[in-house]
């Protein structure tokens, strides 16, 4: 009723006077606006009909000079609903939202968090009854490091309940597409840092705060109840209940709460939201207690001097619901001590899709976080063995720190994608931090094992008494073999191969044969074609034989040899067979004294198209990796498989009319958010015509190679099969140097894998579980596999993983 109003906008210079007087104006326009919708929310339209009119009717025929006895006039007409208004609370809780790296390098993040928690604590200072929550554990951390004079300050807060610690977790995170692991790790570093910095018990803390992460796996209640959590916030994505009980597979339950504000979400002021939200809110729930966040945020900010004023003027209105500064765990112990009267929904399953197009920006940090999710607990499963077994010291501050450095990395704004230059500069910056931790570990642990090891049993015939010229060949070298890749007419380096994360090849080089322990990181028993790497001995390549423990000799399969500082090798494929979990073997590498007759385990093939005349078998379209298991069919033009068989039942995987792998190049339709959405679909263009080349041709490993040219970038795709394998090896390198525009579009790369498997279900994995879900085009956000259900002619279930 602003209109109505105006009358009593008299000219008053005074600026105290006019002040009072537009405050006045403000609280009666706001009661009579927050009646009708909490009549609304209660279902007291007709019976407060009477009411609201009376009090509008007062504040219209009022006199512009007496504006304190009309509001005070019609608060008393309004007076039966301010009394049931004063039966609910609103709980205003102070956040800056403060997003890691988004737009911006780590030092601006660092010295955002800084001004941010300095204003916050001057205003606490000015206004006791203020309170504010602040969530992330790797801020706090900053501000010690950084700034330890404001630390000391926080702390006096924190202890004095007016700052309220909201972090179950490193970094308000990614949720969908890291691993279990990972998650329980943002609580288990999150835990220990709060306890040996702040002396919190993990009961303290009961939320997990993920207003603006992209997305939630169904998992989350079982993972996070298991830690301590039984409070969930969350915004995105902007569907669903506002207060719920959300449900895991296994009955664990978090008690939910989703932000309503449509404008500002959780980054805004205290104004007309407070009560449009909660009136919605109540309509819905039927909840006693409302959570209002304020405080700016994104690039940190949070609450103001004009916030805490705003909201100390809604505590004086009668016509108001109660307002205080609170607490989110003030607010959802209030919810908590209601739930028997509340008929609470259940949401089961994940809270997504929203920002599809996260799941696949920036390959290069999602990479990363794959190799340190895998690394780390193999590492540290090697550094227990070494302990055990060597009395190799544990080192726990090196993993802490590694895992740290990968948690932080899994903020909404890093991992997705949606970040800058500067923010994958600092992530992969730490990522070679992760790799020489684990890596380093890996190597101490072995090299410690191997020592231990009496390789004087294990074809005494091939092993030499006495040690060869070249001990310390290989010293660094990590086993990368073609990390070097044509780009036209010139070689470039690969910059993002990291194959070499394991350990060391490092030479003892004893004069005859070379001693090479195998060991198994999974927790079952394995068996594998594994590369090795054989220093400064002058052997046959076509000699060359690998000794198991028993005396048994294979052909070794020679895929490389040459020089690396002043060192020659040989790097060879062979069998490393029955490796047992978490286990080792002992092989000997050796010239042959005479070579071995041994059908290859694994072959190539071409095949020809019988229709045409003249067909030169140079340019056979395709070509055959065949196995006991396996045969394989590959497009020479496409790199896609053409025919997966499996030679035991006969079942044909391919469809006919499609390829399992091809690469389509795809224009995107140019949009503002090209990291965080897909757009529609403007033009496809199938990847043929590349250079094909045979890459190993057995007898271990068979892998071939298509080579595009896709615009100024590079694309390979390699598929190999090897000895006895009932899996085809996918391996696509690139270096993308497309750019797109809201002119052109949005160039990507995808690719496509038709199976016979027609609709049915899709099972993909999600973190420490499994999502089912129909055949819809839907892009969903899976870990490291995904199984198509589809029933085979015999009726038996197959699926690519």
């Amino acid at each position: 009723m602003a209109s109505e109003l105006d009358k009593y906008r008299l000219d008053v210079k005074s600026r105290d006077i006019r002040e009072a007087l537009e405050a006045k104006l403000r609280r009666i326009d706001t009661e009579i606006d927050f009646a009708v919708r909490f009549a609304d929310a209660l279902g007291m339209e007709t019976e407060w009909a009477p009411f609201i009119s009376e009090a509008v009717k007062t504040v219209e025929a009022g006199d512009p000079d007496r504006l304190d006895d009309t509001v005070r006039r019609a608060e008393e007409v309004l007076a039966p609903i301010g009394q049931k208004a004063k039966e609910y609370t609103v709980h205003c809780v102070g956040h800056a939202h403060i997003d890691m790296n988004w737009m911006w390098s780590w030092p601006e993040t660092a010295n955002t968090a800084h001004d941010t928690f300095y204003t916050v604590n001057n205003i606490l200072d000015e206004f006791p009854e203020a309170k504010f929550s602040q969530s992330q554990v790797s801020l706090y951390k900053a501000m010690k490091t950084y700034f330890p004079e404001l630390w000391e300050d926080m702390k006096e807060k924190i202890a004095a309940g007016q700052w309220e610690v909201t972090a179950s977790t490193w970094v308000e995170g990614e949720k969908n597409c890291v691993s279990g692991e990972s998650l329980i790790r943002h609580m288990l570093y999150t835990r220990k840092w709060l306890a040996e910095n702040l002396g919190m018990a993990p009961e303290d803390v009961k939320i997990d705060w993920s207003p603006d992460t992209f997305g939630h796996c169904a998992q989350m209640p079982s993972i996070m109840s298991k830690g301590g959590v039984t409070r969930y916030y969350r915004m995105r994505p902007h569907k669903g209940p506002r207060l719920f009980r959300w449900r895991a597979k296994d009955g664990s339950e978090l008690l939910g709460f989703r932000e309503t504000d449509p404008q500002w979400g959780y980054n805004g002021p205290i104004n007309h939201a407070v009560w449009e939200c909660f009136c919605g809110y109540v309509k819905e729930t039927r909840a006693k207690d409302f959570m209002y966040m304020y405080g700016w945020g994104d690039h940190g900010g949070g609450p103001t001097r004009g916030h805490i004023r705003q909201g100390l003027e809604l505590m004086t209105y009668p016509i108001f619901p109660k307002v205080r500064f609170s607490t989110t765990d003030e607010f959802y112990s209030a919810i908590e001590a209601q739930m028997d009267s509340l008929d609470l929904p259940v949401v089961e399953g994940d809270i997504n899709y929203i920002f599809e197009g996260c799941y696949t920006t920036q390959a290069s940090v999602k990479f990363a976080n794959r190799v340190s999710e895998l690394e780390l607990p193999a590492a540290e499963t090697l550094a227990l063995i070494g302990g055990a077994a060597c009395g190799m010291e544990y080192p726990f501050g090196l993993f802490e720190e590694a895992w740290q450095k990968t948690l932080f990395s899994h903020f909404h704004d890093i991992f997705p994608g949606s970040g800058v230059k500067a923010t994958y500069s600092y992530a992969n910056g730490s990522f070679q931090d992760i790799l020489t931790a684990t890596s380093s570990v890996k190597n101490r642990a072995l090299r410690r094992l191997a020592e231990r090891i009496d390789t004087s049993q294990i074809a005494k015939e091939f092993i030499a008494d006495r040690a060869g010229d070249s001990m310390g060949a290989g010293s660094g070298d990590t086993g990368i073999i073609n990390s070097r890749v044509r780009v036209g007419g010139s070689v470039v380096t690969n910059t993002l191969n990291y194959d070499g994360f394991g350990a060391t090849m490092l030479s003892l080089n004893g004069e005859a044969a070379e001693p090479i322990m195998v060991y198994n990181p999974k927790p079952w028993k394995r068996t594998e074609v594994i590369m090795a790497k054989i220093w400064n001995k002058k052997m046959d390549p076509s000699k060359i034989c690998v000794i198991d423990p028993e005396g048994r000799r294979q052909k070794a399969q020679v895929i490389d040899s040459g020089n690396y500082f002043m060192h020659d090798y040989h790097a060879l494929l062979f069998e490393a067979k029955d490796i047992p979990a978490l286990g080792y073997k002992v092989f000997a590498v050796d010239d042959c004294p005479e070579p071995l007759e041994t059908p290859d385990a694994v072959t190539l093939s071409d095949i020809y198209d019988q229709d045409l005349q003249g067909f030169s078998p140079s340019v056979a379209p395709e070509i055959v990796l065949e196995n006991k298991y396996l045969r394989v069919t590959v497009s020479k033009s496409t790199g896609a498989l053409t025919g997966v068989m499996d030679k035991e039942t006969g079942y044909e995987y391919c469809r006919d009319e499609a390829g399992i792998g091809e690469l389509e190049l795809q224009t995107e339709q140019g949009n503002g958010m090209s990291a965080w959405t897909l757009s529609h679909i403007v033009s496809r263009t199938l990847l043929e015509g590349g250079t094909f080349s045979i890459v190993h041709q057995g007898p271990n490993r068979a892998t071939v190679r298509v080579d595009f040219e896709c615009g100024r970038s590079f694309v390979s795709l390699e598929t190999s099969l090897a000895k006895d394998a009932r899996r085809v090896d996918f391996r696509v390198r690139t270096r993308w140097l497309e750019a797109g525009s809201p002119e052109k579009g949005i160039p990507t790369l995808r690719a496509y894998f038709a199976t016979a498997f027609a609709g049915g279900t899709v099972t993909y994995e999600t973190p420490f579980g499994w999502q089912n879900k129909e055949q819809d085009c839907q892009e969903v956000p899976a870990l490291k596999w995904f199984d198509l259900g589809g029933e085979d002619p015999a009726g038996s279930e197959y699926g690519i993983t």
